[in-house]
């Protein structure tokens, strides 16, 4: 019997690794109701390696032109009926036990907007390194949110699609950050909860987007802003806010010093000078908090986080 899950694959220029996509989906026990590839406009042979995997009854493909990630996303949500949705990069894979980690998170908080679990990195090739990724929320998980997208990876994450769909779905006009920016509509308003099993394996290339520092750190701001807390919001969310703001550009400038030092041609962020001037255009964010904002943020967990410790028995189940 399937699960009441839909699997939702969107794809531009990852042909060559959609189909370990696709099979890492149909290795679940139980298996998907539903897997769906949005080709968005892909210049390669999305279809070709799709079929690669053979004719399933559950694997669907979907073509539109070109319109991002969010755009993808959204097609493919609109094209699936299952109970919960899962969104998996093409690039990325599914360790088995996925779903069903999922479900369990569900069926214990029942009316979830979503649920997420941990993840492992992965070279290129496909080889795993590194210790797993998975960070336990605190009392008030959109304020661990608003300090940073603590969940890390998207396919990490299971979706009461009623929920998503019901809060528009993803925001075709940012240019990144909008599965944060979702995290953040979704938590602001819902429950949300998180296990503790290790679900999805998140390739790490230079061809990812993420790669882009300064289309990341733009993306970021306009999704953040969104959020700033109002006068009538308690009176440290502000504090969160601003601390968040200011890790979020830190995290990338520092990616992009790195990349700058490395040379342009290893990475997509530019020369070393490319790098100063977006340290020059963003450091503002950085600096112009009061003392007491940047003692927060240097303090980290020992100061904001360490108050929003987990509650006990709060989404977090053991595995």
């Amino acid at each position: 019997m399937s699960a009441p899950v839909a699997i939702v694959i969107p794809c531009y220029r990852h042909a060559h690794f959609v189909a370990e996509a696709v099979r890492s989906s149909l290795d679940q026990d139980p298996p998907p109701a539903e897997i769906v590839v949005v080709d968005d406009g892909s210049p390669d042979e999305v279809a070709a390696a799709v079929a690669t995997v053979g004719e399933q009854p559950t694997v669907r493909l979907l073509r539109r032109p070109n319109g991002g990630l969010s755009a993808a996303r959204n097609t493919g949500l609109i094209a699936t009926q299952s109970k919960f949705v899962v969104f998996l990069d093409a690039d990325d894979r599914l360790l088995p036990g996925a779903l069903s980690a999922g479900l369990k998170c569900h069926d214990a908080h029942p009316g979830a907007a979503f649920v997420w679990g941990g993840f492992r990195n992965m070279d290129i090739a496909g080889r795993p390194f590194g210790r797993p990724y998975r960070r336990c929320p605190g009392r008030v998980p959109y304020r661990d949110l608003l300090l940073g997208n603590i969940i890390g990876m998207h396919g990490a994450v299971m979706y009461s699609r009623e929920r998503l769909f019901a809060a528009d779905g993803f925001d075709e006009s940012l240019p990144t950050v909008e599965d944060w920016e979702v995290y953040l509509r979704l938590a602001r308003n819902h429950l949300v909860a998180r296990h503790q099993c290790v679900v999805a394996e998140y390739r790490r290339h230079s061809h990812g987007i993420s790669a882009n520092a300064e289309r990341m750190i733009a993306g970021g701001l306009i999704g953040l802003e969104r959020y700033r807390p109002k006068a009538q919001d308690p009176s440290d969310l502000a504090l969160v806010w601003r601390v968040g703001r200011a890790r979020f550009v830190a995290r990338y400038l520092r990616k992009a010093t790195l990349a700058g030092l490395m040379g342009p041609a290893s990475t997509n962020s530019g020369s070393l000078r490319d790098v100063l001037r977006l340290i020059a255009q963003q450091s503002r964010y950085l600096f112009l908090s009061s003392t007491p904002d940047l003692v927060a943020a240097a303090a980290g967990r020992r100061g904001i986080e360490a108050s929003l410790a987990p509650a006990e028995g709060l989404a977090c189940l053991e595995d």
